[in-house]
């Protein structure tokens, strides 16, 4: 259009204005939310005469279309990403762990490029449970799940994979730098202060790293799919 990005940000929703001798319309791309009011974008159309009655219904009609459609599919991503997460601590969960496997696989085969998995169990979860309780178990992996997100990359994916197990996928990582996360992550668990310290409360780890230089990535799938079936 002959309007700019800029001075379209100037124009109200509904509005026409003449500029070079052209007739501009503007209207939010919006839907309402209860108080919020959510703009998605901006729809414009431009001509040389003046927009009629009937060409300003039909835009109308066509953006209550295009922002249901907004609607439909937000509330299709927040579905699935609902699906994809750990209820409890908000990491990933299992089914969408080994999916992110699944297509780390397909580009490691696609330009020779490696990935990383490490493992982690908390391997006293039963003794924790049974002397203080879920209440305190929930805080614990949930510290655990805080943790793990603040020690990695953006584009890394945490996930908890069953009750005391998690694991966290590191793309275009070799095991000599796998290492080098692994024991971070295991000393920032240990001391970390947001896990609840209580007497004798020992928090025991095991962490495994795998990687596609020292395993193949079947055998890394083959793993979770035991660690799942076996929690």
């Amino acid at each position: 259009p002959s309007i700019s990005k800029k001075d379209i940000e100037h124009v109200q929703d509904g509005e026409v204005i003449i500029k070079n001798g052209k007739y501009i319309i503007c209207y939010d791309i919006s839907i309402q939310k209860e108080t919020e009011r959510i703009v998605y974008g901006k729809f414009i159309a431009e001509r040389e005469k003046e927009f009629i009655p009937e060409e300003k219904e039909f835009f109308n009609s066509l953006l209550s279309y295009v922002s249901s459609a907004c609607q439909r599919s937000d509330y299709i991503l927040k579905l699935q990403l609902m699906q994809s997460i750990d209820s409890t601590t908000g990491l990933f969960n299992s089914q969408f762990f080994k999916s992110s496997i699944k297509r780390e696989i397909s580009i490691m085969k696609r330009f020779a490029r490696n990935f990383g998995v490490i493992l982690l169990e908390i391997e006293n979860a039963r003794e924790i449970i049974e002397r203080f309780g879920y209440v305190v178990w929930d805080d614990i992996i949930k510290a655990v799940a805080i943790i793990m997100r603040k020690s990695v990359r953006a584009y890394d994916v945490p996930a908890r994979l069953a009750n005391n197990k998690f694991a966290l996928l590191l793309p275009n990582t070799e095991s000599q730098n796998l290492k080098v996360v692994e024991d971070r992550l295991k000393s920032q668990i240990q001391s970390a202060p947001e896990i609840p310290s209580l007497p004798e409360l020992e928090l025991k780890l095991a962490v495994s790293s795998y990687a596609t230089d020292t395993k193949s990535p079947d055998e890394i799938l083959q793993i979770i799919d035991e660690i799942v079936q076996n929690a």
